[in-house]
């Protein structure tokens, strides 16, 4: 997601927990994108809402709220 030339890499996965996988693809992502990489997110089923390898974990439930923390 482009934020005013920063770009938030987001992995969504429709699974009740988040793989290892899921922060490797993030991780290599922002390599990558270097200065351009935001804060990186994954996206999944379950209920919690955390930091996980310094990047947020969160709910499709809690993305009404996203822009609001």
């Amino acid at each position: 997601m482009d934020r005013a030339g920063v770009l938030d890499p987001i992995e969504i996965t429709a699974g009740a927990t988040v793989s290892g996988r899921a922060f490797t693809v993030l991780e290599h992502w922002c390599a990558m994108a270097s200065k351009e990489a935001g804060q990186p997110m994954v996206v999944y089923g379950g209920t919690n809402d955390r930091k996980q390898r310094g990047m947020r974990v969160t709910s499709w439930r809690s993305l009404a709220q996203w822009g609001t923390r």
